[in-house]
């Protein structure tokens, strides 16, 4: 397979007239020192060879576009999210005909979450070294090291082959339509959002009700502000800065300042100050939903027998019990079922098939144990 790096407009019209039904893909971004990912590095490989297109060159990826946008061409990835979120910045939609090798595999093995290397290892018999370093080194520095060009054509040049062998293993064991379900219905609820999950704050479910709602607020402030400057979350505050400021937000502005610095500390003080006045507070009640149940949480009854189905039905059919359902869609799936009488659209129908009956029981007599 030859190994070419693209920086001319001939050498990208060549790729795009080298693809036929079926493309591997995959990305390098800079994140660093920005907010918005630099998209570095398009990698693409056809039954025929691998490319690194780059980025930094003056090329117009219209052509790579327009494959991007066919619904006939299938573009394999492994774990897709990130790699989506680059291709709808470059050009402002995702792409269609995704398939993810990594859920592939989630169906046919009881692990979760398989690195690329660790698939390409067990159904390639291939050995990758994929260093850390080169996943986290610079890729808009040029020229690209050696290094860099070997990892970035290890990791689109498996795709396809990967792809045909799981392939394989879903259609033999007559989980393809459930594959190729979850695949909608990954695609539909992915979304493109670089928003920081609320979830991921540090400290949050330590916080009280009224606390927690602030915090909101607060990392509301933070990421409209680092979107606007283009500068990472952590250095207009940190976590732990956010979580502090609402612990102590009856405190005086100097107390913020010996704390926090001057200007971060002044700045978290007069937000605080600001949406307390103005009562904001009480309307996210409803809006705490992002990150705390609202009937069944993780240590109802509900819950619980829930993931003991989850448990044996992952064990028994050998696939990942994440994939099946983990602990955040089991309450989102429970609440739903509390209001509507029925599962949402990210149940999927290959679900309902494997566990929807047990779940139904449960959820009709929640307070019934047996």
């Amino acid at each position: 397979m030859s190994e070419t790096i693209i920086d001319k407009q001939e050498d990208l019209d060549r790729v795009v007239h080298d693809v036929s039904d079926i493309v591997g893909i995959d990305t390098e971004f800079y994140v660093r020192r920005t907010f918005f990912r630099i998209p570095c590095l398009l990698q693409i490989a056809t039954r025929h060879n691998s490319y690194v297109v780059d980025l930094a060159a003056p090329l117009n990826l219209k052509p790579i576009e327009m494959l991007m946008r066919n619904p006939h061409l299938q573009k394999v990835m492994h774990a897709a999210s990130e790699d989506l979120k680059i291709l709808h910045y470059l050009f402002g939609e995702t792409p269609s005909g995704v398939v993810d090798t990594q859920m592939a595999h989630a169906f046919v093995s009881p692990e979760d979450q398989r690195s690329y290397h660790g698939v390409v290892k067990e159904y390639l018999k291939i050995e990758l070294n994929q260093s850390s370093s080169i996943t986290t080194s610079n890729w808009s520095k040029r020229p690209l090291s050696k290094r860099q060009l070997e990892y970035a054509i290890d990791d689109v040049q498996y795709l396809l082959p990967l792809y045909i062998a799981l392939f394989g293993r879903l259609r033999d064991l007559g989980r393809l339509e459930w594959f190729e379900e979850e695949m909608q219905i990954h695609l539909a609820s992915q979304g493109i959002s670089w928003k920081y999950e609320l979830s991921n704050v540090q400290g949050l479910r330590k916080l009280t009700k009224h606390e927690q709602s602030l915090a909101i607020l607060l990392n509301e402030w933070r990421e409209s502000l680092a979107k606007r400057s283009n500068v990472p979350r952590r250095w207009i505050a940190t976590d732990e800065q956010l979580v502090w400021s609402v612990q102590h937000r009856s405190e005086p502005i100097a107390q913020f300042r010996d704390e926090l610095g001057m200007r971060l500390g002044g700045r978290l003080h007069r937000t605080l100050r600001k949406e307390l006045k103005h009562a904001r507070v009480a309307p996210l009640k409803i809006r705490r939903a992002d990150f705390e149940s609202q009937r069944f949480h993780k240590k109802s009854s509900v819950v619980v027998r829930m993931k003991e189905i989850v448990k044996f039905k992952s064990e028994q059919l050998q696939m990942s019990r994440n994939l099946l359902g983990n602990q955040g869609n089991l309450i989102e799936w429970s609440n739903y079922f509390s209001q509507s009488r029925k599962f949402p659209r990210s149940f999927g129908r290959w679900r309902d098939l494997l566990l929807g009956k047990e779940f139904r029981e449960i959820l009709r007599n929640p307070y019934d144990p047996t």
